[in-house]
Parts: C-alpha cells; structure tokens; sequence
C-alpha cells in the first residue's frame, strides 16, 4: 500500500504550531504598539506638566504634583496643553486615570468622545500657566 500523504514528524508539527502562534500574537499586539511620542516645544513648567498628564501614571503624577507645589485643581483650571484644559489632553493621550483626577476637579464639567484611532505620531507640546 503505497500512498503519496507526507508524514510529519512530531517535530515539525510543534514548530509550525508554535510559528502560528507567534504571527497571531505579533499581529494582534500590533495596535497596541502604536505610540505617540510626545516632544516639548520649550522648557517651561506648564510644558513638562503637559507631558506628565500625558504619559505619567497617577502615582507619578502626584510625585510631579508635589515636586512643583501644585495642585490638581490650579492645574485642572488653569493649565492649557495645545490650547485644551490638561484633563482634555490627558484623555486624548489616553491617560484616562490621571485625565480623570484632573477633569473631576474642573469648573467646568466637559464631555470627552474619543473618534480618532491612535497611531504613531510624534506630537509637539506646548503648556501655558
């Protein structure tokens, strides 16, 4: 009985197996790799504050907080990022725990609709006090 059916070795079949499983992984991960790269446009207070609102998780942001003296509501009310509030420009950087400590903290309530996907994008900075 001489059949033409290629016999794989056992083998074979894990590295096949295990080359599928890195390609789904790779590809799956790839919208989260997607980053944006925030860049000062000057060297002022208000622009580094900015850039921690962005990127800086909410322990680190409270470390900046008290470094620099200030509050989450002095900022939350007078801190303008690319001519936004910080807690605007924190949540459309994605940073929604420590754009949330900023934005209940407002005046002024404002209602924040994400509409654009993320992608990788080098975003010049600029903080006004």
């Amino acid at each position: 009985m001489d059949t033409d059916i290629p016999v794989l070795r056992l083998e074979e079949v894990k590295m096949k197996l295990a080359s599928i499983l890195i390609l789904g992984a790779t590809l799956a991960a790839a919208p989260a790799l997607a980053q944006t790269r925030y860049v000062a446009a000057d060297n002022s207070l208000g622009t580094q504050l900015c850039i921690s609102a962005a990127t800086a998780t909410p322990i680190g942001m409270v470390m900046e907080l008290k470094e620099t003296h200030l509050s989450y509501h002095f900022l939350a009310n007078n801190l303008r990022c690319n001519d936004m509030s910080v807690g605007r420009f924190a949540a459309e950087a994605g940073n929604d725990r420590v754009a949330s400590q900023f934005l209940r903290r407002m005046k002024q309530q404002i209602e924040i609709k994400d509409v654009v996907a993320k992608a990788d994008v080098s975003l010049m900075v600029q903080g006004s006090l």
